[in-house]
């Protein structure tokens, strides 16, 4: 792990300790990246339950290695640009129950969901290879075998992209046809939830 992550947040509440500063978080209601003043210290960002429950405003960080963001309201990973050099991604302890948004990360090697709805699902796993790309090496810790990577590899490109807009994959055979409605339907989700100001407005999605 990188040493030294700094934290950031808003005012002068990067001076207190960590426990008054979770519980000032929490009584400011929800709120996304944009409105902390973010700092990122050799590498790593570290935003662990700071309310956040948009990840608006983080951008393409080019010197990002690992991001820290449990115990927060994320319910999707819109906003998570690519990273080019992102390593390790930690959401544990949120409110995500599907990888909405979910974009190739192209350097990815350690993804922490523990806590979340999605990760409850039979083929989290699989889907978390399909939604970010085929470098990660380990899931909650646990490291991916062969046989996930070829299973993922097998539900092809149309499946990988009804994940990333929010399906939640299973192992019912389906028609091009069938894929590109569930794409339809689920981005069709994506802008409802744009309406209620939640993530940004889909379009035509990056694959």
């Amino acid at each position: 792990a990188t040493a030294g992550p700094l934290t950031g947040d808003s005012g002068d509440l990067r001076e207190l300790t960590p426990g008054v500063r979770a519980r000032r978080a929490a009584t400011s209601g929800p709120r996304s990246i944009k409105d902390v003043a973010v700092v990122l210290g050799l590498g790593t960002l570290s935003l662990p339950n700071h309310n956040l429950n948009s990840l608006d405003g983080l951008g393409v960080r080019q010197e990002l290695v690992e991001l820290y963001l449990q115990g927060n309201q994320l319910s999707h990973f819109v906003h998570l640009d690519s990273q080019p050099y992102l390593k390790e991604l930690h959401v544990e302890n949120n409110q995500i129950a599907s990888f909405m948004g979910a974009r190739p990360q192209p350097k990815l090697q350690n993804l922490f969901l523990a806590g979340n709805p999605v990760a409850k699902q039979a083929n989290c796993r699989l889907m978390a290879l399909m939604a970010f790309g085929s470098t990660l090496r380990k899931i909650d810790g646990v490291q991916v075998t062969h046989f996930e990577r070829e299973q993922a590899l097998k539900f092809g490109e149309q499946a990988r992209v009804a994940v990333q807009c929010g399906w939640l994959l299973d192992n019912r055979h389906r028609t091009e046809e069938e894929y590109k409605e569930l794409i339809r339907e689920h981005q069709s989700r994506m802008a409802r939830v744009v309406g209620q100001g939640g993530v940004e407005e889909p379009k035509k999605w990056e694959r």
